[in-house]
């Protein structure tokens, strides 16, 4: 009854995050594709399906697992959580092209965000959240229906003029999330909204 009066304040990036954006234009990259994250059946699929078509991307997705799973047993949990992070960071950093899912259920993760603020070319499917976090497919992000087209867009990194799309869609990613969902933004936004409870 009194789910109108519920503030959502969604993920957010912090402002040290985020990529430079002239390196994204200028910059070369190690990895054609990532799959960053938690094993969700998508991801798994895009592993399976998509990554395993190429020797160096499948070798480089098993150094991951391999660092994560070192990752996790660092008995220090700063020392943990600081080695994890800036893994994860640099691998999304390194690629052409991120893939990832929503949770379980579908839901909105950090990734949708932190894949373009890292730097990578987001690529999804068309999921109806993305629309009101202000990413559009094409402009903002490269859509898919099924896990093998993520395949289609890999060999077309070749041609020059999609991965000049690939480049500008990563930028235009990056400045909407950096306008949108960045710390600077979302106290903006929280300072609006209490202005709005204040004002009734």
């Amino acid at each position: 009854a009194k789910q109108h009066r519920i503030v959502s304040l969604p993920h957010v990036m912090a402002t040290q995050e985020f990529y430079l954006s002239s390196a994204i234009r200028h910059g070369a990259k190690s990895r054609r594709i990532s799959v960053p994250g938690s094993s969700y059946a998508p991801r798994r699929a895009a592993v399976s399906e998509v990554v395993s078509q190429y020797p160096r991307e499948t070798v480089l997705h098993l150094i991951d697992k391999i660092a994560y799973r070192a990752g996790r047993v660092i008995p220090d949990t700063s020392l943990r959580q600081r080695f994890l992070a800036g893994y994860f960071q640099k691998l999304i950093t390194a690629s052409r092209i991120s893939f990832t899912c929503g949770s379980t259920s579908g839901y909105f993760v950090r990734k949708f965000i932190e894949i373009p603020a890292f730097g990578s070319c987001l690529c999804t499917f068309n999921y109806s959240f993305l629309a009101h976090l202000g990413l559009r497919p094409d402009i903002h992000y490269l859509p898919i229906e099924t896990i093998k087209e993520i395949g289609v867009y890999i060999e077309k990194l070749h041609d020059p003029e999609f991965m000049q799309h690939v480049i500008d869609c990563t930028i235009a990613a990056h400045n909407q999330i950096l306008k949108c969902h960045s710390v600077y933004a979302r106290h903006k936004q929280l300072g609006d909204t209490l202005q709005l409870i204040i004002q009734g």
